[in-house]
């Protein structure tokens, strides 16, 4: 006979028994607590007798109590004669006990021979744990049960309502043995916990067979546990894991500094904090061209021309310059090397410049800040990480409560 019955489900059908069963099945919202077994086999009648003996036995499953408060229960194959001791063992009430009783009032007698295991099949139908023998009884083993005592499969007697695991008889709440003792459904062995019938690590889920850690479910074959991705990442199988999902044009980069990752665009890589063409230099949260260096808040070039230092800029603080002095700065290839521009320093009285790539300068985007033309990207409002990209500002994530949009800005979430 196959049944086991957990701490919890018991401590539920108590409570129940005081109440008259409910015939009718619970909606599929319902409680249901699953009492199906898989381990005992009960290889003895209650009534022990030499000859054949006639059962009722039938297959007692459903729900037991009312609505949302409904358990779901499976007590496998049961026989009327042995209903007092399942009970007995498994510390039904005796309301529960009646009540199983009466679910055989309606079904046959059929006879079984001695060391029988009835199939509940409607047809009279049973297994004998060691064979048959040619007049259809049951062979039987050498050793031999007393009364309320169960026949295992080595050959042993184990009580009724146990069944013999790793050389120990354990009642059917059991989950297995270590140093010698049975433990229950409610504690597991080695500082391990229960988490749906299974005995895991603190912190994993049980999933079937198998438990998992933190972040990862049973796999579709549900031979393993795989990364759990939540609806802003998807799954990348070639790796096992999740990455986030990144907006149109963008992809997403991970580095050994940040291996959370950007999204990045344009074919830049994640660095440790922006997303560059080339490399961050010394992990400030700056790019530089090939070969530069960053000193003195500035990108250097290889042939060391000085940059004066660079300040964060705003809008308040440009400096209203003459045409000619625009003209100057723009054409004056002796003030910077190739392809930096000369832009003002804000507060100087002594015409000071700074040499900026305005292609991917973050603080003079797409020209100088101080003559009106960029934009100062750190400025935007709400953004976390941001970058200078091809002349235009570039947001990679924003602060808490704040959005991405488009990549460029972010807005409040």
């Amino acid at each position: 006979m196959r049944f086991s019955i957990s701490a919890a489900l018991l401590s539920l059908v108590a409570p129940l028994a005081l109440a008259l069963p409910s015939a009718a099945p619970a909606s599929p919202e319902a409680l249901e607590t699953d009492l199906v077994s898989s381990v005992h086999n009960l290889t003895e009648r209650t009534y022990y007798t030499t000859t054949w003996t006639s059962l009722r036995c039938d297959r007692i499953s459903g729900y037991y109590g009312f609505g949302l408060f409904a358990v779901k229960y499976d007590f496998g194959c049961l026989c009327y004669n042995d209903v007092d001791t399942f009970c007995r063992v498994n510390g039904l009430s005796y309301t529960m006990n009646s009540w199983i009783k009466g679910q055989f009032n309606y079904q046959s007698y059929n006879k079984y021979p001695t060391g029988s295991q009835p199939t509940c099949d409607d047809k009279g139908g049973y297994t004998c744990p060691f064979g048959k023998n040619s007049d259809g009884s049951c062979a039987q083993h050498a050793a031999s049960c007393g009364d309320g005592q169960c026949l295992q499969s080595d050959g042993t007697c184990c009580p009724r309502g146990t069944t013999k695991i790793n050389g120990l008889c354990c009642a059917q709440t059991c989950k297995g043995t270590s140093g010698g003792k049975c433990y229950g459904a409610g504690s597991c062995a080695n500082g391990k916990v229960l988490s749906n019938e299974l005995c895991c690590q603190s912190g994993w889920t049980g999933y079937d067979t198998v438990c998992c850690p933190s972040g990862q479910v049973l796999n579709s074959a549900k031979t393993a546990c795989t990364a759990q991705c939540t609806t802003q990442q998807k799954f990348v199988p070639e790796s096992g894991t999740c990455q986030p999902k990144c907006g149109s044009g963008f992809t997403w980069s991970s580095s050994a500094s940040n291996p959370d990752g950007l999204c990045c665009s344009g074919g830049r890589v994640c660095n440790t904090k922006v997303c560059c063409l080339t490399t961050e230099v010394e992990s400030d949260g700056h790019c530089c061209p090939k070969g530069y260096t960053w000193r003195n808040n500035a990108c250097q070039a290889p042939s060391g021309v000085p940059t004066a230092p660079k300040r964060r800029r705003t809008l308040n603080n440009q400096r209203t310059l003459s045409a000619s002095e625009k003209t100057r700065l723009r054409i004056d290839d002796k003030l910077c090397p190739k392809n930096l521009s000369a832009c003002p320093i804000d507060g100087s009285a002594s015409g000071g410049y700074e040499c900026l790539d305005s292609f991917t300068d973050i603080n003079s985007c797409g020209g100088c800040a101080t003559m009106g033309e960029g934009q100062d990207c750190t400025a935007i409002k709400g953004a976390k990480w941001m970058g200078c990209e091809q002349g235009s500002c570039v947001v990679y994530s924003c602060r808490p409560g704040f959005k991405l949009v488009d990549g460029k800005t972010c807005v409040k979430a």
